[in-house]
């Protein structure tokens, strides 16, 4: 099966964004597709632990159900530091990565990518 590189600009109740996110990303792993989920620019805010909105999926429990089903999610560093957000704060199973090398290299191996 091929690889999904998913880039996620939107942050944390702002839209619909993340909710679409996560069902593209899980029919993806459920049809047997590697999938990426970089987090960037306000997108980093969907990996924080203990959320509770009011009328929005709660997206870091969705991140954290794709990563138990194999998903890879790394988070933009330079967004994450540039909030005040450390990594101890994300859900498990997310990390900081670079988006100078790391998201080259998810675009590189990727059949498809798209954005958010």
């Amino acid at each position: 099966m091929g690889t999904l590189t998913i880039l996620l600009r939107s942050g944390t109740m702002t839209n619909q964004d993340p909710d679409v996110t996560y069902g593209l990303a899980k029919a993806a792993i459920d049809k047997g597709h590697k999938v990426n989920l970089f987090l960037y620019d306000e997108g980093i805010t969907t990996v924080i632990k203990g959320q509770d909105p009011k009328g929005f999926p709660v997206a870091g429990e969705q991140i954290e159900e794709l990563i138990k089903l194999g998903a890879n999610v790394p988070c933009c560093k330079t967004c994450a530091i540039a909030r005040g957000i450390p990594e101890d704060l994300f859900v498990e199973g997310a990390k900081m990565d670079s988006i100078s090398y790391a998201l080259c290299d998810y675009f590189k191996e990727s059949d498809r990518l798209i954005t958010f």
